[in-house]
């Protein structure tokens, strides 16, 4: 299984790992182009980094700068439509959903009714599609942020606290916009809805939650897996009947261990086994490596591969 791994504050930016083999066998500096979140859509592949999406084809390059007041800090990325996509606009705590053009068609406020909000207010970072409508991650839904009392908290304090929520953005039939669905996870990170389960990262933890809905649409966690005790657990992605879960090293500046890893989880037996990329930093995401994509993307950007 090759995977393709984005990366956050370290050397590369863009990974492609062979699961089988153990080995990186491609990577992309980041002086070339930071990554947060990606996904693909067609034949090309969407990246977020700061106030920016940038689309990567066959032949072309092209950017989406976010609006806002405040540094967008912009996370997870995906496909909503066959003609849209959404991105995690973090600093200013808002998903935007952009058409094919680039034009931003709507815009999930959750905390549009608190009127002035700081930058960064409840560390929003992805999104995912549900039965129940657009559901996202956050770390707190307490104005913590504005009152900067890191001294009275510190910041080991909130991030494993349990305060992270999932929150529902749309609503259900426009009403209750930002009503907390799921709540006691610790810096919940990499939603994934696969039919029937809702599954997501407690980062701070290393925990691997999976959840089911109730009538109305709250989560009830069915199950929890604890996956690493020295490595911030954050991106998913499920192939057939196994999960890639990618395990960090180092966090806010802390080291924690020596390499990111990678790990390989089989649901139905609980089984864990992990593989080193042999270098420190942190990954966000997690996609399948695709030739026919990343293939072309590589030597006209990249001049590599």
């Amino acid at each position: 299984m090759k995977l393709l791994l984005s990366c956050v504050n370290t050397n590369l930016t863009l990974i492609g790992f062979d699961w089988d083999e153990g080995k990186i066998f491609w990577s992309c500096h980041k002086d070339k182009i930071n990554a947060t979140g990606i996904c693909y859509a067609g034949n090309r592949l969407f990246t977020t980094a700061n106030d920016t999406v940038t689309i990567l084809g066959p032949t072309d390059k092209y950017h989406i700068d976010l609006p806002g007041g405040y540094k967008a800090l912009a996370h997870g990325i995906h496909v909503v439509s066959d003609e849209a996509f959404g991105v995690v606009d973090t600093g200013n705590s808002a998903v935007r959903i952009f058409n094919g053009n680039g034009d931003e068609i709507e815009t999930y406020k959750p905390l549009e009714a608190w009127g002035s909000i700081p930058h960064d207010t409840i560390h929003l970072n992805d999104f995912a599609l549900t039965p129940f409508g657009v559901f996202a991650s956050c770390f707190d839904y307490r104005p913590w942020r504005s009152s900067r009392k890191y001294n009275q908290e510190r910041w080991e304090d909130w991030c494993n606290s349990g305060y992270g929520v999932i929150l529902n953005l749309s609503g259900h039939k426009g009403k209750g916009i930002g009503r907390i669905v799921g709540c006691g996870f610790n810096h919940p990170h990499s939603l994934q809805y696969v039919n029937p389960f809702f599954y997501l990262c407690s980062s701070a933890t290393g925990i691997f939650h999976v959840c089911n809905f109730t009538k109305s649409g709250e989560l009830t966690e069915e199950m929890q897996f604890k996956i690493s005790d020295d490595h911030f657990l954050r991106s998913a992605y499920k192939d057939h009947d196994s999960w890639y879960l990618g395990g960090s090293s180092v966090r806010h500046g802390e080291v924690v261990s020596n390499s990111m890893e990678i790990y390989h989880f089989k649901e139905a037996t609980g089984r864990i086994e992990k593989k080193s990329l042999g270098i420190p930093g942190e990954i966000y995401d997690i996609l399948p490596w695709k030739d026919e994509i990343m293939q072309p993307i590589a030597q006209k950007h990249f001049s590599e591969l």
